[in-house]
């Protein structure tokens, strides 16, 4: 768990947000498009046939998970909530019920997007915080 999480949730940033979103975004020439469609993808590939719940869970984290690509203006920020958010759950998984729960969920409820939304929300709003303190570039001149 503590080597294929990250890998994982590391894959997953760099195939939605790295690939797609840059290729809606390039497409449509909106970054709202192209974080709401690789936000779509992102809650698609994680189970379209689950539960209603799940799947405006996984959008919402979605859609959260592309805002620090814009405004980091990296994938860093946002690999490291995957990896995060990913640990709280299988942790909690592991401690409370059993993995296949975590790695499959089904009947979810509306009450597990208040916390989903709470918890992206704080590290995104610390981790746009300390990019500006740092002073990040979160746009690119060509040469």
């Amino acid at each position: 768990m503590l080597i294929l999480t990250p890998l994982r949730a590391a894959g997953e940033e760099f195939a939605f947000r790295g690939y797609l979103m840059q290729a809606f975004g390039g497409a449509f020439g909106s970054r709202v498009v192209a974080v709401l469609l690789s936000s779509l993808l992102f809650a698609l590939a994680h189970g379209v046939g689950r539960d209603l719940p799940i799947f405006v869970d996984r959008f919402a984290f979605g859609l959260v998970a592309g805002a620090p690509v814009i405004l980091t203006g990296g994938l860093e920020a946002g690999i490291a909530m995957h990896v995060l958010n990913n640990f709280l759950a299988f942790g909690l998984a592991l401690a409370f019920t059993d993995m296949s729960s975590a790695l499959n969920p089904t009947g979810g409820t509306w009450w597990s997007l208040p916390g989903t939304l709470t918890q992206s929300l704080v590290y995104l709003a610390l981790a746009t915080r300390v990019a500006r303190r740092m002073g990040l570039a979160t746009t690119h001149t060509p040469a």
